[in-house]
């Protein structure tokens, strides 16, 4: 009895439905997303409809032009594949310069600007910090350079699961707003009525223990046979958690929130789905996990387009990418030293070195996520709080870490401490050297002296 009770033949019930859903096939994500519009729309009375079209913006991580074309010949993508043939879509290319970063590309899309984004993250010589375009802090800063206050959202749009807002109304899952009380998840019913369901709840929970268990199979399959390049101990704990934390449960959540912006009549939402590149810097961007992720993204694309027509205006979808990738060996791995390493050898070996090549893009959304959800109020939030030590923590390894001239390590350098004598900060595959003996930039002159 009482509300325990309540809670116990909840999700006992939604156990059962689960396995018989899944049993006999009754039932599929379409359900549940058909529920959640029939919801959003009867909560939301006062939504004026319109017959002036929206536009859905869908950004595919790191989906480069040559993977999609041979994902379409090969036949999959069928949603894409569907779009393109019927006439409503066509494929389009563009070259991503220097640096072909999320962070770059993605101002540049929405803020119509990106000068001083050099890389994902880079060295600020003057003010003797580390700027890391996944942290928060870092992220508000950029983003307060590069805006004008007219983005590509401006006026009254959402901005879903990215770095930056594009000057939007809303933000959910943004990293350059985690830290403002009144933005993020807290308001938004589709969160609440994603972990309110149990049915939902449940199949995510499975859903998300099956990813983890197919990471590990399928890394250990990869090393087994010999496929080169591989990233070895990239794909090991806790990288398999956070895999299936993107491709499956936050994946879902940033479908169920343009369900929501889409049932409201946002004029203008813009999403990052970043399961694909996810995979795809551990796996290699044509291996078959990678290519079973975009699948996964390609279902959310006819998931939305059927939520569309239920919305409070036509939308009008685009579907673009923000940079490719390479496949290529690891520095370490193709010259058995690492990039700083070579830099000391190549100033004799006397100078200090502090170096930020730890991988750390793998971590944004997830801290996005807990950063968001510590602001909320309930079971979900307390566990946030927990998990981020009161939304002070984020996971992931250490920024950066500096070794004496001898190669000794001296421990961490922090992001705003004094620095070592060069900075190596790498990024994709991009590195940039810094020389700390000038505030300024430095001619080859200087460099050489």
């Amino acid at each position: 009895t009482g509300l325990i009770g309540l809670l116990i033949v909840s999700f006992v019930f939604g156990f059962i439905q689960a396995g018989i859903s899944a049993a006999f096939g009754l039932g599929d994500e379409g359900s549940y997303y058909s529920t959640l519009v029939r919801t959003m729309a009867s909560r939301r009375p006062d939504v004026q409809k319109t017959d002036q079209p929206g536009l859905v913006v869908i950004q595919v991580d790191g989906l480069s032009h040559d993977v999609v074309s041979h994902a379409i010949r090969a036949g999959r993508v069928p949603e894409m594949s569907r779009w393109i043939r019927s006439g409503t879509h066509k494929l389009g290319h563009w070259d991503a310069l220097l640096p072909s970063t999320t962070p770059a590309s993605q101002a540049g899309i929405l803020h119509g600007n990106n000068d001083g984004i050099p890389n994902f993250r880079w060295w600020e010589k003057k003010e003797r910090r580390l700027l890391v375009a996944n942290h928060p802090e870092d992220t508000t800063e950029i983003e307060r350079r590069i805006s004008n206050g007219e983005g590509l959202l401006s006026p009254g749009g959402a901005s879903i699961s990215n770095i930056f807002t594009g000057d939007g109304d809303r933000a959910f899952l943004v990293m350059s707003t985690i830290k403002v009380k009144e933005r993020g998840l807290g308001q938004s019913d589709a969160f609440a009525w994603f972990f309110v369901s149990p049915y939902n709840y449940l199949v995510m929970g499975a859903k998300f223990l099956a990813e983890v268990v197919k990471e590990m199979i399928q890394s250990k399959r990869q090393i087994r046979a010999g496929v080169v390049p591989h990233m070895g101990h990239h794909r090991d704990m806790p990288y398999p958690f956070v895999r299936a934390a993107t491709n499956v449960a936050l994946r879902a959540l940033g479908t169920s929130l343009i369900i929501q912006e889409m049932v409201r009549g946002t004029p203008v939402i813009y999403m990052d789905y970043t399961d694909y590149d996810e995979i795809a810097h551990h796996s290699g961007p044509e291996r078959p996990e990678s290519l079973d992720a975009l699948d996964g993204v390609d279902r959310e694309l006819g998931t939305l387009l059927r939520a569309s027509q239920d919305a409070a205006r036509p939308y009008r979808f685009v579907i673009l990418a923000d940079h490719g990738q390479s496949l290529g060996m690891t520095f370490l791995q193709r010259y058995g030293f690492t990039l700083q390493d070579l830099v000391r050898k190549l100033m004799g070996g006397d100078a200090s070195v502090g170096a930020a090549t730890a991988t750390v893009e793998d971590w944004g959304q997830l801290n996005t996520f807990l950063g968001e959800v510590s602001e909320t109020k309930g079971a979900s939030g307390s566990l946030a709080r927990r998990v981020t030590k009161g939304g002070t923590r984020e996971l992931g390894p250490e920024e950066m870490h500096t070794t004496a001239g001898n190669g000794t390590p001296t421990g961490k350098a922090g992001t705003s401490v004094e620095p070592a004598e060069l900075i190596v900060v790498a990024g994709g595959k991009l590195a940039h050297i810094y020389f700390n003996v000038s505030d300024e930039r430095m001619t080859l002159e200087d460099i050489d002296a």
